[in-house]
């Protein structure tokens, strides 16, 4: 299991909260961490080594070091 946090959700919609304080349905939206492995899949496809399984990989990694830097203090 990956010990990379997902950012939260990329475009977040609110839930509707009610006056008691409940919410009918929660925060929905993918996470960052998908919308950064989708926009790298764009740039390895086209570029595409025609391995697509290997080119999904590579816009999952480079994803993931995304992610890492952001944790990282400047």
């Amino acid at each position: 299991m990956s010990d990379i946090k997902n950012g939260g959700p990329a475009f977040p919609v609110p839930g509707l909260v009610l006056p008691s304080g409940d919410s009918i349905w929660p925060e929905q939206g993918m996470t960052l961490h998908d919308w950064y492995v989708g926009q790298a899949l764009v740039g390895v496809l086209a570029n595409s080594s025609g391995h697509y399984g290997r080119d999904v990989a590579d816009a999952r990694m480079y994803a993931d070091l995304v992610m890492k830097a952001r944790e990282a203090k400047p």
